[in-house]
Parts: C-alpha cells; structure tokens; sequence
C-alpha cells in the first residue's frame, strides 16, 4: 500500500514551513508515539514566498496560492494543509480550486474548541481581524468573540516577536493581551496567527491559549492516519 502523501501549501516566509514542519513532528510524537524515521509522514511542501495577505474584498484568490496548489494537486497529494496566515480569508474559494481535501486553520482551530460555549478574545493580525473569517466561525460554532481594545497592543506584540532583542518587551506585551481579554469577558484566548503561536510557544505561554498551528498540525497528522488506515 502506498503510504499517504501530505502536502503543505506555505507563505511569505520561508522560516515559517520549518516551524510547521516541527509541529507535525511534535504531534506525530505526542499522537501515535512515532520514534524511528519511518514513523513520519511522506510530505511535500510547497512554498509561496511572493503570497501577501488574502484580500477578503471579494478579489479572485491570490494566483501563487492557486498556483502552489495546483503543482501540489498534479504531485497526487492525498490532501493539503493550508500553513498560512494569508490564506485564512480565502480558504472556502481556495478549496474550489483542487480535487484533494483541504485543511484550513479556521476550521481545524475551532473543532479543537468543541464543547461548551466561549466567550473568545482573538489575537490575529489586523487584516485578519478585518476579514471576520474567524468571527463568523466561532459564531456558527456556538462561540462568542468578544470586543476588546488589545488591536494596537497585538500589533506591537507582532512587531516585538520579530525581532529578538524585544523578548522583554515582547513578553510584558503578552501580559497586556491577556489582561485585555479579561477585561472583556474573555474564557479563552484564540491565536490566530502562526507567528503569534510560535512566540507564545517560546515564552511558555501555550498552557493560556489556543494555539492555532498547532490545531492544524494535530489535524494534519490524524488525517494522515485516517488515510493510511
């Protein structure tokens, strides 16, 4: 039989495919134990480094996605991970444009919360927040998306993660974030962007928020052994 073959569609920044490709790895670990190479997963990354951010005005999709599926459609993926914050926006038109299943982060996040209501602080970037593609997701699932005034503060803390002279700053940002959200109410933090989750990750923070990356690659590597069963 042949094995599964993953493929992942990732954005403008090349160091993100690798920290994804280390969250398949963890959870392949953490979800069937796997320890010996041929443990893992077949997978083939496509990487888009010309993609922005999606445009949620109703524009077609961006062509460097569509194009980095299609190449990963015609290697004969069994499915496809959407890696990307770029792509959250647009991701119900993306999967029009391929036979194989897609994952996105929107979905995959959400079915992670399943259980009782929420009352959710989301920390994205700005064009996400613009895009209401999370707010409507929650909504549908039952959750609630409270308003906040943490936009400026997540903007500063996106800024800070980039550069590692900040990690202070970056951590006191995060106090700021979490302070904020319960301020409104908030039960529960949603990260919505994969830089955010990495830096949350890195300051010990991944007890105190969901963390989107991680969601998808859980629900990647599950897929894969749905497939391979």
């Amino acid at each position: 039989m042949r094995a599964p073959l993953i493929g992942i569609l990732s954005g403008a920044q090349p160091h993100a495919s690798g920290r994804f490709l280390d969250q398949i790895t963890s959870a392949c670990v953490r979800i069937y134990g796997a320890r010996h190479a041929a443990d893992f997963p077949r997978l083939l990354v496509c990487a888009e480094p010309a993609l922005g951010n999606a445009d949620p005005s109703g524009e077609p999709a961006a062509p460097a996605a569509i194009e980095g599926l299609r190449a990963l459609d015609a290697a004969k993926v069994d499915f496809i991970a959407l890696a990307c914050d770029s792509f959250q926006a647009d991701q119900h038109r993306l999967k029009t444009e391929v036979r194989v299943p897609i994952l996105d982060t929107v979905s995959m996040a959400i079915a992670q919360m399943a259980g009782p209501s929420r009352r959710v602080a989301l920390v994205a970037t700005r064009a996400t927040i613009e895009s209401g593609v999370f707010q409507r997701a929650l909504a549908a699932a039952g959750h609630c998306c409270v308003e906040s005034a943490m936009q400026d503060i997540v903007d500063a803390l996106l800024a800070a993660a980039r550069d590692p002279s900040q990690e202070e700053r970056c951590l006191a940002l995060w106090q700021q974030v979490f302070h904020a959200g319960e301020v409104a109410g908030a039960d529960t933090t949603l990260l919505a962007s994969f830089e955010l989750c990495a830096s949350a990750r890195r300051h010990g923070l991944a007890d105190r928020v969901v963390d989107s990356e991680a969601c998808l690659a859980s629900a990647t590597v599950q897929r894969w052994l749905l497939a391979y069963s």
